[in-house]
Formats: C-alpha cells, sequence, structure tokens
C-alpha cells in the first residue's frame, strides 16, 4: 500500500468560481477531463467497516470497486487508516462489468458483501507534487437500484480533497487554502441517507 495524505474540504456550488480563482491563482493545472466515477462498496454482514469509520476508529479500512465513465477497466482498490496516516492499494482487475464481484474476502472482515453505490463527477488538478481533486453531483444508491439519493452535506455542495505523498508539501500549503477542512467519508454518508431513504437497515 502507498502512503498518502488526504486533507478534505467542502465548498458550496456559488462559490466554486471563486476557488477555480483560487488554483489558478496557485498555478494548478487541469490534468483529465472530468470523469464520472461509480463506486461499489464492500462490507461485511456486521457493516463493521462503516461502524469503524462513522465512529473514527483507528485502524480502519474501506474496500471497493471503481470503474470510470463507461466501464473498460475495474479497479479493486482498498483504503486503510491508521496512526501513520492514509495508505492506498489499486490493482485492475478486469474490463468487463459481468466480472465485479458479488463478494470480496477479506482477512481482517471476512467475507464482504456489495452494499451500495456512489457516483459522482470528478475535476483533477495539479501543481507539483499536489493533487486537488474536486467531486460534485454525488449520488448514492443501492447496487440493484436505478434511484438516486443525495445527503444534506453533497446537497449543493462540491466536497474537495487535496493529496500528496510528502507531509512536508502539504504543510507548505495548508494554511493558504480558503476553505474549511472536514471529515467526510463518502460511503459512511450513503449509508446514513440510504438508511434513512429506504426507511430500512442493511
Amino acid at each position: 500500500m502507498k502512503f498518502r495524505i488526504e486533507k478534505k474540504y467542502k465548498i458550496h456550488e456559488t462559490n466554486k468560481v471563486n476557488f477555480f480563482k483560487w488554483l489558478h491563482n496557485n498555478n494548478y493545472k487541469e490534468i483529465y477531463k472530468k470523469r464520472l466515477i461509480t463506486s461499489i462498496y464492500y462490507d461485511n454482514l456486521n457493516l463493521q467497516m462503516y461502524r469503524n469509520s462513522s465512529e473514527g476508529v483507528i485502524p480502519r479500512k474501506k474496500i471497493r470497486i471503481r470503474y470510470y465513465d463507461k466501464i473498460n477497466e475495474i479497479h479493486k482498490e482498498e483504503k486503510l487508516t491508521t496512526t501513520d496516516g492514509e495508505f492506498k492499494d489499486s490493482k485492475i482487475l478486469h474490463a468487463d462489468a459481468n466480472d465485479i464481484p458479488n463478494h470480496i474476502l477479506d482477512v481482517s472482515h471476512g467475507v464482504c458483501y456489495q452494499v451500495l453505490k456512489v457516483i459522482y463527477d470528478r475535476k483533477y488538478f495539479l501543481n507539483n507534487n499536489i493533487r486537488v481533486t474536486i467531486d460534485d453531483n454525488i449520488k448514492y444508491n443501492k447496487v440493484s437500484s436505478t434511484t438516486n439519493f443525495k445527503d444534506d452535506i453533497s446537497l449543493n455542495k462540491c466536497v474537495i480533497e487535496f493529496k500528496c505523498f510528502q507531509t512536508k508539501d502539504f504543510n507548505e500549503i495548508k494554511d493558504s487554502i480558503p476553505l474549511d477542512e472536514i471529515r467526510f467519508s463518502k460511503y459512511s454518508n450513503a449509508v446514513e441517507c440510504l438508511k434513512k431513504n429506504y426507511f430500512l437497515t442493511f
């Protein structure tokens, strides 16, 4: 797994123009076209990864399958949060939607099943060693459903992440970021949102 710094911020849609100006003034360049990201999250029958995330337990893990725009590559990703920081591992599995696994065996959590799907638009910017992603139009649904929901934090808001591999790189710019840092988990928010809208537990 690779270590990286991840800091999350939120911004209202009406303030995006000012943030884009900040990116421009600080020499951030767009590095990809906007992409539609779909993530399928896995958990065990006790939803232990969701519970650990909601309670801020360390260490904690997330497991997901991710693909971009139309399915042409399927990525299995694991994110591990420890006292040392954030770690991520990503592997390309297959290139066919039929190859998305129904369950994944994890050494810490046992058999993990598909729980829900998170879909959003992402823009990418880069300056030297720091990457900025802007996620908006965040929607949640059950894997077997086409009915989408939004939670309170993603309604008319964007989630912005600053990512880098060296603490010193982030420390050099953190005080200049014109946003309020937040603790945000798309997976945890999706579980809460779907529990509320479907009036059921998983």
